[in-house]
């Protein structure tokens, strides 16, 4: 019997080894877990396989190569929407250049339809007087002026 009790702890493990290899009722073996985990490595083999596919040509997409790729299409966008801020920028100063212009021009207008109303208004009094000398010198039925005398 005291053989039996030193040798209790191994084999108490050797027994423990023996359940986990084989396993029981309640929980399968190692050697049926391996089976599982052999078919579920080989099944995530095939997911990583094809997601390594796919981050390939991401990362082809994604990298400069002359022309081709998402990143030099996106690099040209850029380009050329400095380009047209650029612009923008320009026509947006010109037309407001052209707007003080206008402006000016707007007040210069306005400046010598005032000055043609005030002449009209000066000389308004002077209008039935410049009729009698237009109606004496062409008649009343606008005949042709007389010719200038000729020395």
């Amino acid at each position: 019997m005291k053989s039996i009790g030193k040798n209790w702890k191994f084999l108490s493990k050797f027994v423990s080894l023996v359940n986990t290899l084989v396993g029981d009722a309640d929980t399968p073996g190692i050697g049926v877990r391996m089976d599982v985990m052999t078919k579920e490595l080989k099944e995530n083999t095939g997911k990583l396989d094809a997601m390594e596919k796919r981050v390939s040509t991401i990362h082809h997409e994604v990298t400069p190569n002359h022309g081709g790729s998402m990143n030099d299409a996106l690099r040209r966008s850029e380009e050329q929407g400095k380009k047209t801020a650029g612009k923008v920028a320009e026509t947006v100063e010109k037309l407001d250049q052209h707007i003080q212009i206008s402006k000016t021009k707007d007040a210069e207008q306005e400046d010598t339809a005032r000055k043609l109303d005030q002449h009209i208004s000066d000389t308004e009094k002077w209008s039935p007087l410049i009729q009698d000398l237009h109606d004496q010198y062409y008649g009343k039925k606008r005949q042709q002026p007389p010719e200038p005398p000729t020395e």
